[in-house]
């Protein structure tokens, strides 16, 4: 701020004191961290918006990975595939229903299924 005043040294003195007030405007340094603040914040949130969907994309690849696994599976050896998967289907619906293990040897004859229920 440059304030220009031209002092007379000639003459009579002034008989009293002026007094003028002058508004300033001054960037406080507080007003350049705010603003430097809030524009880390917008980088923030376009940081998160392309790491949620970087997330959705990587749970993409993991689902097309498991589903080709499963195909691949399937296509190389059906009838192995398929007895494996009933096995794991078994296991896990005995393991849901909370029954405890029954034999598979009594299963397979056919006097279990004629029992009195």
């Amino acid at each position: 701020i440059v304030l220009e005043h031209q002092i007379k040294l000639s003459g009579n003195s002034p008989a009293g004191s002026a007094c003028y007030d002058v508004t300033v405007d001054v960037p406080f340094p507080i007003q350049r961290e705010l603003s430097a603040l809030l524009a880390n914040v917008e980088k923030n949130k376009e940081i998160e918006t392309c790491d949620e969907a970087i997330c959705g994309i990587i749970r993409k690849i993991h689902e097309h990975r498991r589903r080709r696994a499963f195909f691949l599976g399937f296509s190389q050896s059906p009838v192995e595939f398929i007895n494996a998967l009933i096995e794991s289907q078994s296991r896990d619906l005995k393991a849901a229903a909370g029954e405890p293990s029954r034999s598979a040897e009594k299963e397979r004859r056919a006097d279990f299924f004629n029992q009195p229920w």
